[in-house]
C-alpha cells in the first residue's frame, strides 16, 4: 500500500478551482460522488445557483474534474455538489454541533493563502479548540479557536480529534486589527447541513463515542441496538410513494386505452403491459431501497418510455382513434430514447452513473441521436404497409414519402445498433479490468447486455429485411421485440435484486461475527470479514515506524488493487483495505467501519 505522508488521512478533502485553475476554497466527500463546502466559495467564481457546474480535484493537486451545484444555503453559508468521479475516500460521518464541549479539540485542513516567499501550501493542517455556540447577525453559528486556519480553507470540514466526526464547516476566520479574538473561526453547524441532504442521502448523525465505557463488550456496545437501515426496510421518501403511484395510474390508463381501442390480441396488450410495469415499477422499489443508486430512476424512465411506445404501436389502435394524434406525437420521441437510456443503464449499473470518458461520452452521443431521431421521425413519419395501417401519421408531418421514411429509419436503427455495439465493447473491457469482487458482477451484467444487444440486433434485421424485401414477416419482428422487452423486464430487476440481496446477507453475517469467538481477537476479525466479504485484499492495516502491519503483524506489499478507507477515532493510524467494488456500497462498509471500531476499542481498553 503506497500512502503519501502529506495526506494520509486527508483523502476526503477536495478543491475547488476557478476558471483558470486556482484554488479557490475547499471541499470535502461525506459519501461517494456527494460533496460539501462553503457557499461563498462558490460565489466567488459565479456558480453559487443550483445546477451550475464548477471543477473540483484532490487537495494534494492532479486531476480535475465537473461537478455540479444540488443544493445551497447562502444564509448558513453551505453548498452540496454532486460529483461522477469520487474522491478516493468513501465517507465522513456527522456529529451534533450543539453537543460538542467547550475546549473539545478539533482539527482542520485544506488550502492555505501564507505569504512565505511565493510558497504554495496545498494541505496546512490546523488544530484547535471548540468554543461553543455564536448568535451572529440572529443565526446560529459555531466557534472554533485554530491560529492555523487560514485564507483559502474556506469549505473544509471541522473534525471532531476523538473519533474524525464532521462537527461543523469552515467559513469565515474573523480578522482583527487589534489583538482581541485572534484566532477565532466562524463555523457552520452540523444541525444547519442536515437539511441540504436531505433526498440526497439518509444523512444522521452519528456520534461515535460511547456512551457507556463501562460496557462489558465493546462489540456488544457496538451491535445491541442496530441501526434501522442495517436490519429493517427504509422509510418510502413520500416523492417516491407519488411517483409509484403515477406508475401504476398509468399503466392502469394504459391497460384500458389499449383494451378499449387497440387491435392486438390481448395476451399481446397484457404481456408489453407487465413488461413495462415491471420495469417502471420495479425502478421505483429499487430506488426505495438503495437510495445511494441511480439505477432505480433510470429503471423507471425506461420501463416509462416503453410504456409510451407499447401505447403508440404495440396496441395497433386505428388511426381514427380519439387522441391517435397525441399518441404518435409521444410515442415515437419516447422510442428514440429508449435506445440511449437503456445504454445509460447498462453502462452504469449497479450504480447509475457510467464510469469513464469514454462510457460518458458515448451516453452523450446516442441521447443526441435518440433527440434528432425523434425528430427527423415525427416529420417524415408516413403510413407504410408494414404497419397494416395502424402506426397513425404523425400530426407534424410535413414529407409524405414512404421510401424516404423507411431508408431514414433503417439508417437510425443502424446507428443506434453501432452505438450499442461500442456499448458492449466498454462493458467487455470492464469486466477485463475488474477486480475479483466485480468480477462476478460485471459477469452477469455482461450476459445480460450482450443477450439484449443481440436481440436487438435480431429486430432491427428483420425490422429493415421486412421494409425492403418482405422476407421476414411483420410478426417475427414484433415477436422478437416482445422477447427483447420480456429480456429486459425480467434480467434488469432480477440482477439488480441478486446486487440487493447480498446485502442483508452479508450485513447479518458480520452481525454475528461480532459475538463468534474467531471476532475475539484482531486477527480472527481481519480473517472473518474477509471471508465474508469475499475479498482476499481485505486487511486492517496499522501504522507502525514508517510501514504498515495486518492484523497478524505481517508486512503489508507497497503496492496493490485495494482502497483504503480510514477508521473514524484512528485517524490517520489505521485503515481498512478492501476490494475497490466496495466503495459504493457506504451501508456495507460501515457496518464493517463499527465492528472493527469496536474491536479497536477493546485492544485499546484492555492495554496496560
Amino acid at each position: 500500500m503506497t500512502v503519501d505522508a502529506s495526506v494520509a488521512g486527508y483523502e476526503f478533502l477536495g478543491r475547488v478551482v476557478d476558471p483558470e485553475g486556482a484554488t479557490v476554497g475547499i471541499c470535502f466527500q461525506l459519501e461517494p460522488g456527494l460533496l460539501v463546502t462553503a457557499f461563498h466559495v462558490l460565489s466567488k467564481i459565479g456558480a453559487a445557483a443550483e445546477g451550475d457546474a464548477v471543477r473540483i480535484g484532490p487537495v494534494a493537486g492532479g486531476w480535475l474534474h465537473a461537478a455540479v451545484v444540488v443544493r445551497t444555503d447562502g444564509l448558513h453559508d453551505l453548498a452540496v455538489l454532486r460529483t461522477q468521479r469520487p474522491l478516493p475516500h468513501p465517507r465522513l460521518y456527522l456529529a451534533a454541533s450543539d453537543a460538542m464541549r467547550t475546549a473539545e479539540d478539533v482539527k482542520s485542513a485544506g488550502y492555505a493563502e501564507v505569504e512565505d516567499n511565493g510558497h504554495e501550501y496545498a494541505l496546512l493542517p490546523a488544530g484547535g479548540e471548540w468554543r461553543g455556540p455564536m448568535l451572529r447577525n440572529g443565526l446560529l453559528w459555531a466557534r472554533i479557536q485554530a491560529d492555523a486556519v487560514m485564507p483559502g480553507m474556506s469549505g473544509a470540514p471541522v473534525l471532531r480529534v476523538s473519533d474524525g466526526c464532521v462537527v461543523g464547516v469552515v467559513s469565515a476566520r474573523y480578522r482583527s486589527q487589534d489583538e482581541f479574538m485572534n484566532g477565532s473561526v466562524w463555523v457552520a453547524r452540523v444541525e444547519d447541513l442536515i437539511p441540504l441532504l436531505d433526498g440526497l442521502t439518509q444523512a444522521a448523525v452519528n456520534d461515535l463515542r460511547g456512551t457507556d465505557a463501562a460496557a462489558a463488550d465493546p462489540a456488544e456496545q457496538a451491535f445491541s441496538a442496530p441501526r434501522a437501515d442495517d436490519l429493517g426496510l427504509p422509510p418510502v421518501p413520500p416523492g417516491l410513494f407519488a411517483l409509484g403511484m403515477f406508475s401504476v395510474a398509468f399503466v392502469a390508463a394504459a391497460a384500458a386505452i389499449g383494451f378499449r381501442y387497440g387491435d392486438a390480441p390481448a395476451a399481446v396488450i397484457v404481456s408489453s403491459l407487465l413488461v413495462t410495469s415491471l420495469l417502471s415499477i420495479g425502478g421505483v422499489v429499487y430506488r426505495w431501497l438503495d437510495r445511494s443508486s441511480r439505477s432505480g430512476i433510470e429503471m423507471w424512465a425506461l420501463g416509462t418510455v416503453l410504456l409510451l411506445d407499447t401505447v403508440n404501436t404495440g396496441m395497433m389502435i386505428p388511426p381514427d382513434a380519439p387522441g391517435r394524434g397525441m399518441t404518435v406525437l409521444i410515442g415515437v420521441p419516447a422510442f428514440w430514447l429508449a435506445f440511449p437510456l437503456s445504454l445509460r443503464l447498462f453502462l452504469g449499473l449497479p450504480y447509475g452513473a457510467p464510469p469513464g470518458l469514454a462510457k460518458r461520452r458515448l451516453v452523450t452521443v446516442a441521447f443526441w441521436l435518440g433527440s434528432v431521431a425523434g425528430f427527423v421521425m415525427l416529420l417524415t413519419k408516413t403510413d407504410v404497409p408494414a404497419c397494416a395501417n395502424w402506426c397513425g401519421r404523425s400530426p407534424v408531418q410535413l414529407i409524405d414519402d414512404p421510401k424516404l421514411y423507411l431508408a431514414i429509419r433503417s439508417g437510425l436503427l443502424a446507428a443506434m445498433a453501432v452505438l450499442i455495439v461500442v456499448g458492449i465493447a466498454l462493458l467487455v473491457r470492464r469486466f477485463r479490468d475488474s477486480s475479483p469482487v466485480e468480477r462476478l458482477r460485471s459477469r452477469q451484467l455482461l450476459v445480460l447486455s450482450a443477450s439484449a444487444a443481440l436481440l436487438y440486433l435480431a429486430y432491427s434485421l428483420a425490422a429493415v429485411s421486412y421494409y425492403f424485401s418482405r422476407t421476414r414477416s411483420a410478426e417475427s419482428w414484433n415477436d422478437i421485440g416482445l422477447l427483447l422487452g420480456w429480456l429486459l423486464g425480467i434480467g434488469l430487476p432480477v440482477y439488480l435484486l441478486i446486487i440487493l440481496g447480498r446485502r442483508p446477507v452479508m450485513r447479518f453475517r458480520l452481525h454475528n461475527l461480532a459475538y463468534h469467538p474467531l471476532g475475539g481477537t484482531l486477527q480472527g476479525l481481519e480473517r472473518g470479514i474477509g471471508s465474508i466479504l469475499k475479498d482476499p485484499s481485505f486487511r486492517i492495516a496499522r501504522q507502525c515506524e514508517q510501514a504498515w502491519r495486518d492484523a497478524s503483524g505481517s508486512l503489508i506489499p507497497s503496492t496493490g488493487p485495494a482502497a483504503q478507507t480510514p477508521i473514524p477515532g484512528y485517524l490517520p493510524s489505521v485503515v481498512l483495505l478492501h476490494d475497490p467494488a466496495y466503495l459504493g456500497d457506504r451501508y456495507l462498509l460501515d457496518v464493517v467501519i463499527r465492528l472493527v471500531t469496536a474491536r479497536l476499542r477493546g485492544l485499546d481498553r484492555n492495554s496496560p
